[in-house]
């Protein structure tokens, strides 16, 4: 059974749609049934959703509108905008690198294959494990001793 995605591209320029149809076939070949995409043309990407507040939103309700699980931004992401992007909207966020990845990993057969996808799977992961750490950072300490 495929999961629901919903894609997104940020971009400056009037690509936008046309790398979305590659992203899309890429989402297809790992299983996913794309139910919605979404473009935003922005030069500057937002520093903690990447996408802009009135897209975040919209990107929100078509999630839920269409009972997504996963959305897949056609860009890379920092490690706080994965931690935030799925914080606020609730499902699985990757990117196009991980993606990528899955598709390898469904494909490897060699034993020397498969660890060199888990090899690129875990340095793809580290950025979002150092995101999640430093919002883990900036929360408020315990109740002191008594």
């Amino acid at each position: 059974m495929s999961k629901k995605a919903v894609l997104v591209n940020v971009s400056g320029d009037k690509d936008g749609e046309r790398v979305l149809k590659e992203l899309e076939a890429l989402a297809d070949t790992a299983g996913y049934t794309v139910e919605a995409s979404l473009v935003q043309r922005k030069s500057m990407p937002d520093r903690r959703y990447y996408i802009g507040s009135g897209k975040l939103e919209e990107l929100k309700n078509v999630v839920m509108a269409t009972e997504s699980e996963v959305v897949i931004f056609d860009n890379d992401l920092t490690g706080s905008q994965f931690h935030n992007l799925e914080t606020y909207l609730g499902v699985t966020v990757i990117d196009r690198a991980t993606l990528i990845i899955e598709i390898f990993a469904a494909h490897a057969r060699s034993n020397e294959g498969k660890l060199q996808v888990e090899l690129a799977a875990k340095r793809q992961a580290l950025p979002r494990v150092i995101g999640k750490g430093i919002a883990m950072s900036r929360q408020g300490g315990g109740g002191g001793g008594g």
